[in-house]
Parts: structure tokens; C-alpha cells; sequence
């Protein structure tokens, strides 16, 4: 763990044993992180094990990814993944894991492959550590970041583009700035190369190609900078001003039938438990954040309000697992031949969500306040004191209870086994929609096993017994310091600054290319896909 990191943490434990104590008695447990990160492409072989399996699975696209998820691409595969505040791209051949994603800190373990990394609108409170078999390099700017490590070869490769990293290594720690580049060798003891960043590679250019399509986007004047998943909206829908919602977001091509939370399947993740995957390529943001309402005959996705302070970094959006509210009631059922049902109805504009877990007031408001229009703050206190105090169910009827296809049942077993939704829906007649009434959570427990409709996948090789990780995963990432330098949030990524000479007391003279691993990472066989244009919002 780097010496950054250690300063902090023995401060943080102290302020948090002290807050515990005080705070113990009010909750008994810890609120669900807001920050997840969202697997949003992949080409050729990539596979994922999520933190509660015990085997790697083929991994799916609009997958929230949280602590202890992992992520591998085979000699063939690509993969990106998005934070609130980081692009994350794999090459091949890349044994990927966050080791911890929570409010304050972001800890990767990279233990072989090509990662680029940029980093954008990083707070002064924010942590980000990437770790490698023999280093921790930790990111302390805006900037764009390339990794490659070879665990055989015993060797990390850094190179900071834009921004500062500063690299921990056997007691050591070197900061490497704009246009450097930084290659630790060996183990224990590891010896350092630094000067100048080599020549941009296929892989560096495939990544810029992908940045520049996303700051490019119209969707970008409607969210806020650090909403995952807004990356996809542009090719799939567009943009209308409407006098009670603002910005509303429509999807253009969606099967018969279609509705919100209606083609998609349910996963459990831990803490949130029940968690929405959807089908559509473009189907995270809208799932997970904002509401969806019903304008005109056609659903739309309100992204909720832009919250602008003056001099101070907005207001992370608050991830939930799915905006819905969960339905049923003893006598709903009747008539249901399919064993025992579960349902649902879409949230919609102001209508107050209720985690069906453990949550703070503060967490309880900011998910709501953060992702909706909610005019009446006292309203929001009431309801916490039912539902979480009182162990009640806050009763309220529902706007889309009568939308078109917006109450969804299946059977709980369907639920259970991440089966399709739209595959095993029930039809409910009016009859029983009006006898459905709110309920704390879905009567469908944990499953006991991982529940996933991917094939078993390939899985990265076993590390070699000498690769001893530098940072391990019980040590609990920590907030970055107060006095550490952040560089302002751009709104766009600047131009790369020329590379810089080499200091004098350079270890000895550093490589000119990316050094090449002791089995060489091929090129992926699959292009790139071609990037959409650039959409115009209709005036």
C-alpha cells in the first residue's frame, strides 16, 4: 500500500472508530455504495466473476460491477468499462479485478494485460489506486494513464499522457508527470526506468478514438459529467425539451410491447441484492438512474435535476439497482397459475423510491433528491420513518399503475434463475393490477447459487507463486488528501502535452516502446466497432 494511502489511514480509522460509536446505535449497518462501474463494451472472448461465484462466466453487457468483480479478456477480447469518473479500457489478455469501488475510493489489481485509464472530474476527496504485482501506482490528477504488466516477466510499465501518477515500489515512490513513462522490474527489491512516454500503439489510438466519441456527445448538455451510461443514449434515441419534466430522453427503435424493466433480467448483487441487467445496449443509465414517464403515447427518460454549485464539484448522481416499487399484496395472486408471482411497476417523475435495504435518511434522500424532481423534503422524511423506522409499508398509488405494460409480474422462480423477463411475464388483467398493493421488498429470496444465463467462460491463467500482490485486498482503500493536487474538471480533453526529457539521475536509459510481455499480448482479430456520428437533438 502506498505511503499516500497509509498517511490517511491511520487518521481515518481513528475519525471512524470514533463515528461508529456514536452512530452504531442509530444503524446498524453501513450504507450500499454510490459508485459502481458498468461493463459497456467488449469484442471477442471476455469473461467475468463477479465477486459471490466461485467460477468465471461469460460476461454481459450494462453488468453493474462492484468490489471484489472481475473482469478477463482472452487472446481475442476487448473490454470498457465506465466509473463516475473513469473510462476504462482493457487490451488482451488482461486480468482485471476492483479490489474496492465505494463513495471515497477506487482500488484496481491488475495482475497481467494493457490497461488506458482516463481519469475526469476527480473531487479533492477521491482515491484511486491501481495495483500491480510488484507496484501501486496512484492516479493524483485528471489525466489519461496507460498500465502494462507482465507478472512472468516480473515487470509494470506506467505511462502518464496527461495528468501525475505517483508509483509505490519497494519502499520507494517516484512520480511520474505528463509525457513520462515509468518501467519497475523485479520484486522485492525492483529497480526503476524512468523518462519519456514511447509512441502511441493501436491499442492507445483505438481508445482515443472512443474518448473523443464520447466528449463529442449531445447527451452531454443534459446529464451530469459523472452519470454512467450516458455514452449510448445518442445512437439510440434522441432529445425534446417538455414544460413539466425538461429534457426527456426517447428511444427510438424498442420491440412491440416494449416498457421499462420489461426486456431485461434480475441478478443479485451484494449489498443491493436485486439488481436489473437490461437488454438494450443503451440500457444503464435510464435503469438505474432518473425516472421514466409517459408523455405523448410513448415512454421517456427524465435524467433528473443538474444540480450546479458554485465552486464545488456537483453532486455524484446516486446509482440505484432499479427504480421500481416493488407490488403484490395476499390475494392479488389468485387465479395466477405459475406458482407463486413477484411484480413490479416503473417508478415515475417525483415518485420517491425505497431501496428494499438498509439505508441512512442522508442516503434515502440523496438517492431521491439526486434522481428526481421531489418537491416536498418533508415528505421524504415521513416516508423514511415509516418504512425504516417503523417497519411499515408506506402506502402511495403509483402514476404508471395504469401506464401501457408498466406492471410486470413473473413467477418468483423465473426471478430467482435470471430467466428472461419478457420470456416469462404473467398477463394481468385490470382486475388484478387494482388489486396489487406496495410492498418492502420482492418475496424471492437470495439464491443460493449465482444465478446467470452465460455459458462458462475461459479464465486467466493462475499467477505465478512469485507475483506477490503490493497492495492486499483487506487493507481498506482510504480518502486522498486534503493537500493533494487535482487539476480542474475539463470539459473536454486537452491536447497531449509534447513529452518531457528525462531527469538526469534516470536509473538508465528508458525503452522506446512499450515493452513487449514474455509471451506476446496479440492483437484482437475483432475491429473496433464503427462509432456513431454525432446526433443532433431536434430543435
Amino acid at each position: 500500500m502506498s505511503h499516500v494511502f497509509t498517511s490517511v489511514l491511520h487518521r481515518s480509522i481513528l475519525a471512524g472508530s470514533v463515528a461508529v460509536c456514536c452512530t452504531a446505535s442509530l444503524f446498524a449497518q453501513a450504507d450500499p455504495a454510490s459508485r459502481v462501474a458498468r461493463l459497456n463494451y467488449l469484442s471477442g472472448s471476455v469473461s467475468m466473476k463477479p465477486a459471490e461465484a466461485n467460477d468465471w462466466f461469460g460476461a454481459e453487457l450494462n453488468r453493474p460491477f462492484s468490489s471484489g468483480d472481475s473482469l478477463y479478456t482472452d487472446i481475442d477480447g476487448r473490454a470498457e468499462l465506465h466509473t463516475d469518473v473513469a473510462a476504462i479500457r482493457l487490451g488482451a489478455r488482461t486480468n482485471f479485478t476492483f479490489t474496492a469501488l465505494s463513495d471515497q475510493a477506487m482500488r484496481i489489481q491488475i495482475n497481467d494485460g494493457d490497461m488506458y485509464f482516463r481519469v475526469h472530474n476527480l473531487g479533492s476527496s477521491d482515491a484511486i489506486e491501481i495495483d500491480t504485482p510488484n507496484a501501486a501506482v496512484n492516479v493524483l490528477r485528471d489525466g489519461v494513464y496507460r498500465l502494462r504488466v507482465d507478472s512472468n516477466g516480473g515487470i509494470s510499465f506506467i505511462v502518464v499522457r496527461q495528468g501525475t501518477a505517483e508509483v509505490n515500489a519497494g519502499g520507494q515512490a517516484v512520480t511520474v508527470n505528463p509525457g513520462n513513462s515509468l518501467l519497475v522490474s523485479g520484486g522485492g527489491n525492483p529497480t526503476y526506468d524512468l523518462g519519456q512516454a514511447p509512441a502511441e500503439d493501436d491499442f492507445d489510438m483505438w481508445c482515443h478514438e472512443r474518448d473523443d466519441h464520447e466528449m463529442r456527445l449531445a447527451s452531454m448538455r443534459y446529464v451530469p459529467p459523472t452519470l454512467i451510461g450516458y455514452e449510448d443514449l445518442d445512437a439510440n434515441g434522441y432529445w425534446l425539451a417538455t414544460a413539466q419534466y425538461g429534457p426527456v430522453w426517447y428511444p427510438q427503435t424498442v420491440p412491440a410491447g416494449w416498457a421499462p424493466y420489461r426486456f431485461g433480467h434480475w441478478v443479485w448483487i451484494s449489498p443491493w441484492g436485486w439488481t436489473w441487467v437490461d437488454d438494450a445496449s443503451w440500457g444503464f443509465a435510464p435503469f438505474h438512474y432518473g425516472r421514466w414517464v409517459y408523455v405523448n403515447s410513448r415512454w421517456g427518460w427524465s435524467p433528473g435535476p443538474i444540480v450546479v454549485v458554485a465552486n464545488a464539484p456537483r453532486p455524484r448522481p446516486r446509482y440505484a439497482p432499479a427504480l421500481v416499487a416493488w407490488v403484490g399484496g395476499s390475494h392479488w395472486g389468485v387465479g395466477v397459475a405459475v406458482g407463486t408471482p413477484t411484480a413490479w411497476v416503473v417508478l415515475g417523475f417525483g415518485e420517491l423510491y425505497t431501496p428494499p435495504y438498509h439505508c441512512s435518511p442522508g442516503y434515502f434522500n440523496n438517492v431521491n433528491v439526486n434522481n428526481t424532481r421531489v418537491v416536498n423534503t418533508v415528505n421524504i422524511t415521513n416516508v423514511y420513518q415509516t418504512v425504516y423506522v417503523n417497519k411499515t409499508v408506506y402506502n402511495q398509488t403509483y402514476v404508471h399503475m395504469n401506464s401501457p405494460n408498466a406492471v410486470v409480474a413473473v413467477p418468483a422462480s423465473a426471478m430467482a434463475s435470471g430467466q428472461p423477463v419478457h420470456q416469462q411475464a404473467i398477463a394481468l388483467n385490470q382486475s388484478q393490477i387494482q388489486q396489487l398493493q406496495p410492498v418492502a421488498a420482492p418475496p424471492v429470496a437470495r439464491p443460493s447459487q449465482f444465478a446467470v444465463r452465460a455459458r462458462m467462460a475461459a479464465q486467466p491463467p493462475a499467477a505465478p507463486q512469485h507475483a506477490a500482490r503490493f497492495a492486499q485486498a483487506n487493507q481498506p482503500p482510504v480518502a486522498r488528501p486534503n493537500n493533494a493536487a487535482f487539476s480542474p474538471q475539463p470539459q473536454t480533453r486537452p491536447a497531449y502535452a509534447p513529452p518531457v526529457a528525462a531527469p538526469q539521475n534516470a536509473a538508465s536509459k528508458p525503452p522506446t516502446q512499450y515493452p513487449h510481455a514474455t509471451q506476446k499480448v496479440p492483437t484482437p482479430q475483432a475491429k473496433a466497432p464503427k462509432l456513431e456520428k454525432e446526433h443532433k437533438p431536434n430543435k
